[in-house]
């Protein structure tokens, strides 16, 4: 738990596939609330069983940056409704685990984001930590 804007207690929720939209969409409005000039965090750890380049897409609402194992790899700066693969980041997994974060503005209005891997080769197999 932590504070965060005059004092209001902040941390993490966990959600699992229940909580995207049938489309891949993350509604940020529907899981946090109707925050405006706000930043949520996404995390997630990956397993990958050998090292590999991967594709990551995203779409945000508003902007959107990645960090990948604790460097950042992209910076999105954007007044924007989300939208399927509007930015893409080329990643290298190491073996083993890998931690991913994402952070999501928003400025104003409805807020969320899409994530997803393109199709990796048959070589690359990832695990969800």
């Amino acid at each position: 738990m932590y504070n965060g804007f005059d004092g209001k207690k902040i941390s993490w929720k966990k959600i699992d596939r229940g909580d995207f939209e049938p489309n891949g969409y993350v509604d940020l409005v529907k899981l946090i609330g109707p925050y405006e000039m706000a930043v949520a965090y996404a995390w997630v750890a990956l397993e990958a069983v050998m090292g590999c380049h991967v594709k990551l897409l995203l779409g945000s609402d508003d902007g959107i940056a990645v960090w990948l194992n604790g460097k950042q790899i992209l910076c999105h700066e954007a007044e924007r409704n989300a939208d399927k693969d509007q930015n893409s980041a080329d990643l290298f997994l190491k073996h083993g685990r890998n931690e991913l974060l994402l952070k999501i503005d928003n400025k104003r209005g409805t807020w969320g984001y899409y994530a997803r891997f393109a199709e990796p080769s048959s070589s690359v197999r990832l695990t969800l930590l």
